[in-house]
């Protein structure tokens, strides 16, 4: 096994220089693109690197884990592969003598001979981490699981919301969410802290600018829970198109009286973020003939379900076409109070409106606005503005709003499917491997190639 030498960028965790290495297995006839920081030696898989097709793979090439396509636009990336399910766990051993087997003459994947030049030293980043600080509702198992996957050398210690501001400044790793005040210029300047893994998607809980400027490692839940979010979503929107809430009322006072109601096949749905719960939300609404726009950070391999994906600049095009406009999008800079009365005024008159991303995306005032004029024809929220939501609100006494309090992503499965996606994490941080679901910290999420799905 050899490695060609390519300059390819910069590395997310340090800034350093990236060099770019193919690595090939041991019969030569299956090419893997990773990235190798000179400087922390961290290493990065293309789809990890996410800005673009630095190694295209033939137009035929399938993953050797699962026999699926090579994901990717145009020219395609290799999957992110572990070495070791693959049989060369070898490939970035310190120890390995990296002047392997040469590519077959005949590989179609391989470079020209020119290209191969001395091979690298390649390994994995030393150990660093002492304690995990664990704050998100783990059991005894979870527990357990947790510290098998750590390894001896890892203190686990579950803090719980009680003792996570005490505690995260002694943590090497922050695994959960927390929903109390953190003091993070205390844990800033304590040093300490090199990654955090997020139980939630949103990240607003611990990208606070110090972090954001750090060098910590942050990891999203992004797609944890997007069969939960999508369902919450069908069942909002189902809600307003069939005025559930009116028969509701109407059965508390014992009225059977008919009353009209909307579709959903044949509508227009924009979705608004098309991340790991805006995708998902997209494949369970292709069934239903609608057509389905979207618009996303990254407007590529758009999925066969989307007619046409836009970049964020292409959100008013959206809005004036959709009959039913659906928000999965982040909670950031330039999104926070995005849909305020200039967008709503672009909307369709008589569309509606689902919120399963962040309730601050949305100008409650705008959107009661909105809904007195009756130019929306009704909303489903499972976020608000502020939350709880006032009881003096003007959204909780109308016919054509559903309510749910922010319960979009919850699960009998979650704490065990939060627990597998901090493992699979963990098991690839110790290995030196990049984790699912590296955000970008200045936009508040991962690429779609990075991105956990879920195995449904």
């Amino acid at each position: 096994m050899s490695t060609p030498r390519h300059s390819i960028g910069f590395c997310p965790v340090c800034g350093d220089g990236l060099v770019g290495i193919r690595v090939y297995s041991q019969n030569g006839n299956a090419r893997y693109p990773l990235g190798v920081c000179d400087e922390c030696e961290a290493i990065w898989t293309v789809p990890e690197l996410a800005r673009k097709p630095i190694f295209p793979a033939a137009e035929d090439a399938r993953s050797p884990v699962d026999g699926q396509p090579l994901w990717g636009t145009g020219s395609h990336w290799a999957d992110l592969v572990e070495c070791a399910e693959l049989g060369w766990s070898d490939a970035i051993d310190p120890e390995l003598n990296m002047h392997g087997v040469e590519p077959d003459d005949d590989d179609p994947l391989a470079p020209p001979a020119s290209d191969w030049l001395d091979p690298l030293p390649v390994s994995r980043p030393a150990t660093m981490t002492q304690r995990a600080v664990i704050c998100y509702p783990v059991t005894q198992d979870c527990l357990r699981r947790i510290r098998e996957a750590t390894g001896d050398e890892y203190e686990v210690v579950d803090a719980g919301q009680e003792r996570v501001d005490e505690l995260l400044p002694t943590a090497d790793i922050f695994i959960g969410h927390a929903k109390v005040p953190v003091n993070w210029d205390r844990v800033l300047a304590a040093g300490k802290l090199r990654w955090i893994q997020s139980s939630a998607a949103g990240l607003d809980h611990c990208l606070v600018p110090g972090v954001i400027d750090s060098e910590i490692v942050v990891c999203s839940a992004s797609g944890l829970f997007a069969p939960q979010v999508a369902e919450q979503t069908f069942a909002l929107l189902m809600g307003l198109l069939r005025r559930i809430r009116l028969f509701t009322e109407a059965t508390r006072r014992r009225e059977f009286i008919r009353l009209p109601t909307d579709d959903l096949r044949g509508k227009t749905v924009g979705i608004v973020g098309l991340g790991g719960n805006g995708r998902f939300i997209s494949r369970m609404l292709a069934p239903w003939g609608v057509r389905i726009l979207a618009t996303d950070y990254y407007p590529e391999a758009a999925p066969v379900e989307v007619e046409r994906l836009l970049p964020p600049a292409g959100l008013p095009e959206l809005l004036a076409a959709s009959d039913i406009v659906i928000l999965a999008l982040p909670l950031n800079d330039s999104t926070l109070g995005l849909f305020d009365e200039s967008l709503f005024a672009q909307m369709k008159r008589g569309s509606y409106l689902v919120n399963v991303a962040r309730g601050s995306v949305v100008v409650e005032s705008a959107l009661v606005a909105a809904l007195d004029s009756g130019h929306l024809a009704g909303a489903g929220l499972d976020v608000t503005e502020v939350e709880p939501l006032a009881a003096e609100s003007a959204l909780w006494d109308r016919h054509n709003v559903l309510i749910t309090p922010h319960v979009g992503a919850q699960s009998y499965r979650r704490v065990t499917d939060t627990t597998d996606l901090v493992c699979e994490n963990l098991r690839r941080y110790r290995q030196g491997l990049v984790p699912w679901n590296v955000v970008d910290k200045r936009l508040g999420f991962p690429h779609p190639a990075a991105v956990w799905r879920p195995s449904v």
